[in-house]
């Protein structure tokens, strides 16, 4: 005689038990079979039931602090419904959000309308990871909105609000706001909560995104506490890959890249596996295009699934460039506009600066001089206007073979790994490398 529960096993991994039948038999009638009887609403109110569905409840939540990542993804938003009718406290599915939110899985924060609409923590909730979606999959001012109210809600705890704080400095930081990300990056993580050390992960990418502080980030990478195969050690790896791509040491880019690619995998981590796809690409588009192609689709469609249009918008500019010199023009247009459609409709600011990169890169190879020109002034006048350290713009100028224009006084010099003339070099032989190219 087969399971009973076989009728259920469309339903995410947590629903196929004997428990969880029972328990939607009597509060969800809605998600059971249809063939199932239906409790009278007698049952269904009685308060002694309640309270004991409650408490089983409570408890396999416990038993799914071990669950992995994609059935915890899946079943993320059932679970805050379901808490969310039994009025459960929003701490006790925080730590769930924070694994599925370092993972990189906001496909998971997705949530129905009763459940933001019930006056509860877990609503309080549910709307601030609603935002910390958006920051990824766009709109960011939605972003923005939704996580000033979660940290200013009177129904979650500190340690929520801390979690808030963290991600809508990520929010800022995207929005080119980098001196107030900096400063609340360093309050977060000089407190005594869970995030710190997330914290001064992010302050670090930005001594390397904003700063170019490279030497000092990779001596800070190795004094955070290491959790071999965390989501945080994925994050280090993808740290180092970017401060020796954008160095031009392109080996050691690719090797830190693929470990964090194997990691993502193993940990099941979905959307890391798609960041470390699109930066593997953004590191073999230079220097073997066509295995940066082949990588650049699959982060294309990776992070299509998971809906999150930064690192899509950034795995069709890698395509550009693994494109540039190796196709025709009309392809590499091609890429590059649909890297800015996904940009402008994610709203993030500092993106501009990564779809630069494309644009310089083409003109450069192309040589169509006016095109260079505008866009080198276009890098100059957003790190200017961000008090970011240009150094993507000392490279866009090694290719075009001028000089730096008026900087701002906040602007500092890039901490190249090696000398500045060494790696300008290494910069200057892509391109002549991509202009004698030859297909095989």
């Amino acid at each position: 005689m087969p399971h009973p529960d076989v009728i259920v096993s469309s339903q995410p991994f947590w629903f196929r038990d004997g428990w969880i039948t029972t328990w939607i038999r009597h509060i969800s009638p809605r998600s059971s079979s249809q063939t199932d009887k239906m409790p009278s609403k007698k049952t269904q109110d009685a308060p002694e039931t309640i309270g004991k569905l409650a408490r089983d409840f409570t408890a396999k939540l416990s038993e799914l602090e071990q669950t992995n990542l994609e059935d915890l993804a899946q079943s993320f938003s059932h679970l805050c419904s379901d808490g969310a009718r039994f009025d459960i406290a929003a701490d006790r599915f925080l730590d769930f959000a924070d694994r599925l939110a370092q993972a990189g899985m906001f496909s998971a924060f997705e949530f129905d309308e009763e459940t933001l609409n019930s006056k509860t923590s877990i609503a309080a909730l549910a709307q601030g990871l609603r935002g910390v979606r958006a920051t990824r999959c766009g709109p960011i001012e939605n972003a923005v909105a939704d996580l000033s109210d979660a940290i200013r809600s009177p129904l979650l705890s500190p340690e929520a609000r801390s979690f808030f704080r963290l991600h809508k400095t990520m929010t800022e930081e995207e929005l080119g706001l980098t001196e107030f990300a900096k400063i609340n990056y360093e309050i977060l993580a000089a407190e005594d909560t869970l995030y710190a050390k997330q914290a001064c992960y992010w302050r670090s990418y930005l001594a390397y995104g904003s700063e170019g502080r490279f030497r000092e980030v990779l001596q800070t990478l190795c004094m955070i506490p290491a959790s071999t195969g965390s989501c945080l050690d994925i994050r280090k790896f993808l740290l180092q890959g970017d401060v020796y791509r954008v160095n031009a040491r392109f080996d050691e880019a690719e090797k830190a890249y693929t470990q964090a690619l194997h990691y993502a995998k193993q940990s099941e981590a979905r959307g890391l596996e798609g960041r470390a796809l699109t930066q593997l690409a953004e590191t073999l588009c230079w220097i073997r295009p066509q295995a940066g192609r082949h990588i650049a689709h699959k982060a294309i469609e990776r992070t299509r699934q998971d809906g999150n249009k930064i690192d899509e918008f950034r795995a069709h500019t890698a395509l550009a460039i693994a494109n540039t010199g190796t196709k025709p023009a009309l392809v590499v247009e091609q890429s590059l506009q649909t890297a800015e459609r996904l940009c402008k409709a994610s709203g993030t600011r500092t993106g501009k600066g990564r779809l630069l990169t494309g644009l310089v890169f083409h003109a450069a190879h192309t040589k169509d001089r006016k095109m260079l020109t505008a866009n080198l002034a276009q890098s100059e006048r957003m790190a200017n206007a961000l008090g970011d350290t240009d150094f993507w713009g000392d490279i866009f100028r090694t290719w075009a073979d001028t000089t730096r224009g008026s900087i701002s006084s906040s602007q500092a010099e890039p901490q190249w790994l090696d000398s500045r003339e060494h790696t300008m070099q290494r910069w200057r032989q892509v391109l002549h490398t991509r202009q004698n190219y030859r297909a095989d």
